[in-house]
């Protein structure tokens, strides 16, 4: 990838994160980022770029799919207790942090219509609850911020909350 076709697929990514969208005098074009991709060009994902590549997950979230994948904002691992927010950048808390990631992939692309019409979607760990009585959606009490972020290999939705698994070890 060029210099030139880097920031150019930065900036697009940028733009869909907060819900600008491209002039439409421009074609659409398809996807030329990755979920890590898309995570590791995005700043207000810096906190969750750290705790891909602790958990080791970031070649497989880089190369297969399709996958869906909630991606909660910096603030949302703020909210954390700081002794439980350390622990998700120690490599040696390995299981644990796919643990909790895992609760944030679904191993299929689902958009936030898809979800929308479901009163549970499947996580790769658990069901999540999905409630569409505000005006937003809300996948296990996180609201979607900005839904169906496209990536090569699948679909992101940016959410305001970590999606704790019901058992953490």
């Amino acid at each position: 990838m060029t210099t030139r076709t880097a920031c150019h697929t930065t900036f697009l990514a940028l733009l869909l994160l907060w819900g600008l969208q491209p002039a439409p005098a421009v074609a659409q074009e398809e996807p030329e980022m990755n979920i890590v991709e898309i995570v590791e060009n995005t700043p207000r994902l810096s906190v969750l770029n750290r705790v891909l590549q602790a958990s080791g997950m970031k070649d497989s979230l880089r190369t297969g799919g399709p996958y869906t994948m909630f991606l909660p904002v910096n603030e949302a691992f703020y909210e954390l207790p700081y002794a439980e927010r350390s622990l998700l950048w120690d490599t040696s808390n390995r299981a644990r942090i796919r643990r909790i990631l895992s609760n944030h992939i679904l191993d299929r692309r689902m958009t936030s219509e898809e979800m929308a019409a479901r009163s549970n979607i499947p996580s790769r760990l658990e069901d999540l609850p999905v409630d569409t009585t505000g005006n937003l959606i809300q996948v296990k009490g996180a609201n979607i911020l900005q839904p169906d972020v496209e990536a090569v290999n699948g679909m992101v939705h940016v959410i305001d909350a970590i999606l704790m698994p019901s058992y953490v070890e």
